[in-house]
């Protein structure tokens, strides 16, 4: 009775449901090229969260796929690496069984791309390695050429990344160029367009260090153009800011203001709180060249701002790079039964890869913790050498440690808090020589608190001799006789 009555409307009910999942389908991919154009990555990352969505609502794998990998480029530019590598992780069993070559080099490069930010470039350069190998098994040429153009940017951003070797700048140009040609090659508008911009942009910073303007604006030109083609505006943050590198080396200074500017515009609002931060430096640095320490102390302190909101996020994101590289070398097998002697092989293995890094991790602890013994003892000794000495601030223990301590770990951050501290000081040696711009002031700080020209080397990261030039021109602009000890002089002051 019940199949008599529906039976007529059966095939209706099927063409139906037919087509309601094939919109779902076009809606997915709709979703995805949207969160691929949009500028601002919070509203990317929401795209691409509701691409997922409806993905995995119908079992689209392709979409899915595509949905997961949009969002972790926009968590990478976001510079949430640690987020980005877990995101990744959790997906990458669905990625490499679709079988799809191209996203599954897209994932390992990606991948790579966050060790590398994290400074893991040993296992930045084994996700690019493994990426290479996909990308070869691509046989449509768009996406090989797109996926090349993404490896061969990595491991140029591995060469300037790893600053424990001296930089090769014909090495990077190599790669940079190599990118460049397969981005170039990918054809389309807008973000297909995405890597030949980047790469140009590369280009003209590697030329830019070799101090070939020439070049490098030409190159700049080239990106710029391409930005405003194809509407990739969230890209060209840097090429404003490589515009204002060379007017500074030009002493353009006031021509540097207005690409400085348009790149921390650009910055703000696409949320790149990377870019957002380098643009505050280099607005910092420019302004007190300039004379301007007012603009200089508010773009200082914007800087330091983002960098004390990063420093606990930078440290858990080592920790989960550090697991997901153990993780990592669990190797996965498909098929239903396995080899019992390479089961045991794996075992073995896995045993010795764990022992390598427990060994070495405990030896990095080992070394943090010398570290930071050195540095309790040198705070210690300079708790006691201030409290020998006459203060005209009083200040209580707590907080000329937190001083301390910024001044040793480099902080941008100490100067601000010093002087919140000390403001008669400070006030003081500018009532005596107005001239005195902020890099005099951090000196000056640093030597009321007892330390050294040696340690102001090293904790400044610059030479000793450096440290003592500088030194020399505070005793010219203060008037201090030769025969007076500067640290002495300081703390009378």
């Amino acid at each position: 009775m019940f199949l008599r009555i529906f039976k007529p409307i059966l095939p209706i009910f099927f063409i139906f449901s037919t087509a309601s999942a094939q919109v779902t389908k076009q809606r997915v991919d709709s979703l995805n090229a949207r969160a691929k154009e949009v500028t601002d990555f919070d509203s990317s990352i929401a795209l691409a969260d509701k691409a997922i969505e409806h993905a995995k609502s119908i079992n689209y794998t392709k979409g899915l796929t595509a949905a997961v990998l949009t969002k972790g480029v926009h968590l990478f530019n976001r510079n949430q690496f640690e987020e980005a590598l877990q995101f990744l992780n959790n997906w990458e069993k669905v990625i490499l069984e679709s079988g799809e070559v191209a996203k599954m080099s897209h994932l390992y490069a990606l991948r790579g791309n966050c060790y590398s930010r994290l400074l893991f470039f040993d296992k930045s350069r084994e996700c690019l390695n493994q990426a290479l190998i996909y990308a070869e098994q691509i046989t449509e040429r768009q996406a090989k050429n797109n996926n090349l153009a993404r490896i061969y940017s990595i491991f140029g951003n591995n060469i300037t990344g790893n600053t424990a070797i001296p930089l090769n700048v014909d090495s990077l140009l190599y790669y940079r160029k190599k990118s460049f040609m397969y981005g170039n090659k990918v054809s389309g508008k807008g973000n297909p367009k995405a890597f030949a911009l980047i790469q140009a942009v590369g280009i003209g910073r590697a030329y830019f260090m070799k101090k070939n303007y020439d070049s490098a604006k030409h190159y700049f030109n080239l990106s710029l153009a391409l930005s405003k083609e194809h509407n990739l505006e969230k890209y060209a943050v840097e090429i404003y800011m490589g515009y204002g590198d060379i007017n500074i080396d030009k002493k353009e200074l006031d021509k540097a203001v207005t690409n400085y500017k348009k790149a921390l515009s650009l910055a703000l609002r696409t949320k790149n709180v990377g870019n957002i931060k380098a643009c505050n430096k280099k607005l910092a640095s420019l302004y007190e060249e300039i004379g301007n320490l007012e603009k200089s102390q508010e773009h200082l302190k914007q800087f330091s701002k983002l960098t004390d909101s990063l420093i606990p996020v930078d440290s858990r994101a080592v920790k989960t790079a550090s697991e997901m590289i153990v993780k990592d070398k669990e190797v996965v097998f498909k098929g239903k039964k396995a080899n019992y002697t390479l089961v045991i092989a794996i075992c073995t293995l896995a045993a010795a890869g764990l022992t390598y890094f427990w060994l070495r991790f405990r030896k990095r602890h080992r070394r943090v913790d010398q570290l930071l013994t050195e540095k309790r003892q040198h705070l210690n000794e300079k708790l006691v050498y201030l409290k020998t000495k006459t203060l005209n601030d009083k200040i209580d223990d707590d907080v000329l440690k937190d001083i301390i301590n910024l001044a040793v770990d480099n902080d941008p951050a100490f100067l601000i808090k010093f002087q919140e501290y000390h403001p008669v000081f400070t006030q003081r040696l500018m009532e005596r020589a107005p001239n005195l711009v902020t890099t005099d002031l951090l000196i000056c700080a640093q030597l009321r608190l007892g330390f050294y020209t040696k340690e102001i080397a090293r904790y400044t990261r610059t030479s000793v001799r450096s440290v003592e030039g500088k030194k020399y021109r505070i005793r010219k602009k203060l008037d201090i006789p030769a025969s007076d000890d500067i640290n002495v002089w300081m703390m009378q002051v």
